[in-house]
């Protein structure tokens, strides 16, 4: 298996400038907005039941206990796929929104640093 479809490439093997293209590649640089795999490790923790009465409050905020019955080792498996997509939807979702924020705030101080440089000229 070739090392870079195993994911055993580190990060700065394979780097291109952003927008650009690697000098021993022809291969366009990834960049939000391509089609492209994402590969991660995900790991889960073991899912907690305590088998001792804890204190706790019912919906009206009434003291009561809460006590685990029954046998409790549920696997996590068949909402794991779901999970994780739902949270690399969502980081992806913020980082683009992040950008495009950053993106405005740049081009309103560049806005802004052409209309005080036109107003200076124009003073003179």
């Amino acid at each position: 298996m070739h090392a870079e479809a195993a994911g055993l490439v580190r990060g700065g093997a394979d780097h291109a400038p952003a927008g650009g293209r690697a000098a021993d590649d022809d291969r366009a640089s990834p960049q939000l907005g391509t089609v492209a795999l994402l590969h991660g490790r995900v790991a889960f923790k073991p899912t907690p039941t305590i088998g001792r009465e804890q204190a706790t409050t019912d919906r009206d905020g009434n003291p009561t206990t809460l006590a685990a019955k029954g046998r409790h080792d549920p696997c996590v498996l068949p909402r794991a796929v779901p999970i994780v997509e739902a949270m690399v939807a969502i980081t992806l979702a913020d980082h683009a929104l992040r950008a495009a924020a950053y993106r405005r705030h740049e081009e309103r101080d560049e806005e802004r640093h052409e209309e005080r440089h036109e107003e200076r000229h124009e003073e003179r």
